[in-house]
């Protein structure tokens, strides 16, 4: 079962279909820019990012951030920005095995 699920002291709950999403993803907020990692519904993870249209108060699509930050060959996940807002880190899976931390 996948979707979002929200805890508090150990009693977690499964948010509903109306919550659910088709992939997997792990979201963080930085205001105005929501940024998370996907694996967009099939096997490869790479950070995106969607920002709010706030004529409409709904998100846009969410888009990948490009080669800079996604590699064709391994998986990027666990994305955090820095407080200033100047830094992306993320972790980038190794061909093989094994990860590797980046700021960008």
């Amino acid at each position: 079962m996948k979707g979002i699920s929200i805890g508090r002291k150990n009693a977690w709950k499964w948010l509903g279909a109306g919550v659910a999403v088709l992939c997997l993803a792990a979201p963080f907020v930085l205001r105005p820019t929501f940024r998370f990692y996907s694996d967009g519904g099939g096997l490869k993870e790479e950070v995106r990012s969607a920002k709010p249209s706030l004529r409409e108060v709904l998100w846009q699509p969410p888009r990948p951030l490009g080669a800079s930050i996604n590699s064709p060959r391994t998986d990027e996940y666990e994305p955090a920005v820095s407080p200033d807002g100047r830094f992306l880190a993320f972790t980038r899976g190794r061909p093989g095995g094994g990860a590797d931390l980046w700021i960008a």
